[in-house]
């Protein structure tokens, strides 16, 4: 077999690459998007209800000779105006994914999180993608390999029982070795899935 690029790759793990690599698994869960909506479910009937309440407050205390629907309207949307901007930074998915990015920060940075810094290899060898660090060997056989993604420069090696192994930017020198580095994964990644044979 023709290899276009590397095989193995070494790199240092820092506190950095942990937090990316459980953020990225946190965000794409259907936890996170679960927890979003109700988030955001919460924040619009909350919006609602104290909208209507602050209206009833403006319409049942007019004073004499005010026009109770004028003032409950003005109530309303004062309010209204206050909400939206309250809404614009508080409720929007990036504002809730920045709230969540720094939760796991913390969690990774106290301890909460197992994690292990330092040295790390990852080989592609013709059976399988290994991983391995000061306390941890990880293979995952190519057949099981489900994507082989790239974001902002990292690597991300999937596999179908959802173990990631993930290879910051950083381990490559330069952009051509990344990229050749990433075809070779999903060459193999591709030739398993041909030799596999069909359920």
């Amino acid at each position: 077999m023709q290899h276009a690029g590397p095989v193995a790759v070494d790199y240092d793990v820092t506190e950095a690459d942990v937090v990316a690599l459980h953020c990225r698994g946190v965000l794409r869960s259907p936890m996170f998007e679960r927890a979003y909506r109700r988030h955001l479910r919460t924040g619009v009937i909350g919006g609602v209800l104290v909208a209507a309440m602050l209206a009833g407050t403006g319409y049942y205390t007019a004073r004499t000779g005010m026009n109770p629907v004028n003032r409950a309207v003005l109530w309303a949307g004062i309010y209204v105006v206050v909400w939206s901007v309250y809404a614009f930074t508080t409720l929007r998915r990036s504002v809730f994914e920045r709230r969540l990015r720094r939760s796991v920060e913390q969690s990774v940075r106290g301890g909460e999180v197992p994690i292990t810094l330092g040295p790390a290899r990852v080989e592609l060898r013709p059976a399988e993608v290994f991983y391995s660090d000061r306390e941890n060997k990880v293979g995952i056989e190519w057949s099981k390999v489900a994507k082989v993604e790239e974001e902002a420069g990292d690597l991300y090696i999937t596999g179908t029982g959802g173990v990631v192994i993930r290879i910051p930017a950083s381990a490559f020198p330069t952009d051509v070795e990344r990229s050749e580095f990433r075809q070779e994964a999903e060459d193999l990644r591709r030739a398993a899935a041909r030799a596999t044979p069909a359920p």
